[in-house]
């Protein structure tokens, strides 16, 4: 452990800073990753994490050495938080509907194409502004109730 005492055990990363959070926390959180994976496989104590952290220049609350126990209390904060992200993150996602409840025999119902009216099949004759003048005041006779 000596050796790997001496070596940085953690590539420097970018801490970002959690207000109402010391610098212990952002340290943590920002590592939490390799941290996690170190603890699980017991290849790091709380001990040697604190030393680390001392080497990287961390201090505790209000200048002191960092001691594992605190460490300790820290990450489980760290990973509650972290925990509580997560799941916030799930929660937020929009949850899919899958069409799971129609019948597996239904079928769109198929509608008939709509046959052409009068106007859009004469539509199709050339345009003579004389007929269309005399279908408008056709029309204004019609609806206005006068004969013609």
């Amino acid at each position: 452990m000596s050796e790997i005492s001496r070596a940085k055990l953690f590539r420097k990363r970018r801490v970002r800073s959690y207000r109402g959070r010391g610098d212990v926390y952002c340290w943590l959180r920002a590592h939490h990753s390799q941290v996690a994976v170190r603890l699980a496989t017991q290849e790091l104590s709380w001990a040697a994490l604190a030393e680390a952290m001392s080497r990287e220049g961390l201090k505790g609350r209000n200048g002191v050495e960092l001691t594992g126990r605190a460490v300790a209390q820290v990450w489980r904060r760290v990973c509650r938080d972290v925990e509580a992200e997560a799941d916030a993150a799930a929660a937020a996602a929009p949850k899919r509907k899958y069409p799971s409840r129609i019948s597996p025999d239904w079928r769109p119902q198929v509608v008939p194409p709509s046959q052409p009216s009068a106007v859009q099949a004469a539509s199709n004759a050339p345009y003579d502004p004389d007929e269309q003048l005399a279908r408008i005041r056709r029309i204004i006779a019609e609806r206005s109730g006068r004969k013609a």
